[in-house]
């Protein structure tokens, strides 16, 4: 499947809010399901990741997405693993919406406390995003011996008895994460 019919198949998963649990795996498909992710969530979005830039920055919709939630009203919370400054699109937006909109858009660094409750919890430490308390990406990366990194991932738009234990673990931990220094 081309990206194109990828894109409207996830679009139109999202805006029905399909309970369909479907794999995501390339770095391009994950990016189209965040951005439809972030697109049609009502009040709040959160996202784990490893850092602010990497697979979500290669689609510069998700960075408008971003805008446009905020604009709208919408809570948008990040935490990462670690802390690269870059001249990224994803980068360069999180920063000037943390500082125009501080009571909307959080983004921290991960807590050892965070990331043992991620372990804990799932099983391992996965990167993950939801869109309210009905809709999630989940995501696992596995690094092989020669190098190569395995990617498994799976999504649904309506699972909420899913979605609803990412969002605990996030904001059970979230306040033990340090603020991310831009």
């Amino acid at each position: 499947m081309d990206l194109q019919a990828y894109k409207d198949a996830i679009e139109r998963l999202a805006a029905t809010k399909s309970d369909l649990e479907f794999p995501n795996s390339s770095v391009e498909h994950a990016s189209i399901v965040v951005e439809a992710l972030i697109k049609y969530a009502d009040s709040e979005v959160r996202i784990y990741d490893d850092s602010i830039s990497g697979d979500l920055d290669i689609n510069s919709a998700i960075s408008n997405q971003f805008k446009t939630i905020v604009n709208a009203g919408k809570q948008l919370k990040v935490v990462v693993r670690h802390h690269v400054k870059n001249d990224s699109n994803i980068y360069k937006t999180l920063k000037d919406l943390s500082v125009s909109h501080p009571k909307q858009v959080e983004v921290r660094i991960a807590s050892s406390k965070f990331t043992t409750s991620v372990k804990n919890e799932l099983g391992n430490d996965l990167n993950f995003a939801t869109g309210d308390k009905s809709a999630y990406r989940l995501e696992n990366l596995e690094k092989k011996a020669d190098g190569k990194i395995i990617r498994t991932a799976q999504g649904s738009f309506n699972r909420p008895e899913k979605t609803k234990k990412l969002v605990q673990i996030f904001d059970e931990n979230f306040a033990s994460c340090n603020a991310y220094q831009f």
